[in-house]
């Protein structure tokens, strides 16, 4: 744990885990539990601070990533382009479909990495 970190208790199981200082969630979940909410998402899972070790958050990001692409951008997608994929050759479609999908991922990848450094230089700010 970093000076930057408290511990906390999740909220489920009640284990300690750590959790950055500037964090103000009300619940706070670590990483086995929230595996288990994913199953059966409460309403408001976005505002659940969850703890993932940092030996486990490169093989997590993926599928976080896809995860939130999924739950987020697509239903917004669908709305909004349903019947324009629909009037489509099918193979035009796939291709529209999945050309939006990696300029999607490629934003969210640029907003990580801006958020990223942002908390970077405040970590060396504070030292």
């Amino acid at each position: 744990m970093d000076q930057n970190e408290i511990l906390v208790n999740c909220s489920f199981c009640n284990v300690e885990i750590p959790c950055p200082k500037n964090i103000r969630y009300q619940k706070h979940s670590c990483i086995d539990c929230f595996k288990k909410l994913k199953k059966n998402p409460p309403e408001n899972i976005n505002k659940i601070h969850v703890a993932i070790p940092k030996e486990k958050i490169e093989q997590m990001v993926p599928e976080i990533t896809i995860q939130m692409i999924m739950q987020e951008v697509f239903p917004k997608f669908w709305k909004e382009e349903k019947k324009k994929l629909k009037e489509m050759p099918r193979k035009e479609a796939v291709e529209y479909a999945f050309a939006t999908g990696a300029g999607s991922l490629i934003s969210l990848m640029e907003e990580l990495n801006k958020e990223e450094r942002k908390f970077f230089r405040k970590s060396q700010n504070s030292k």
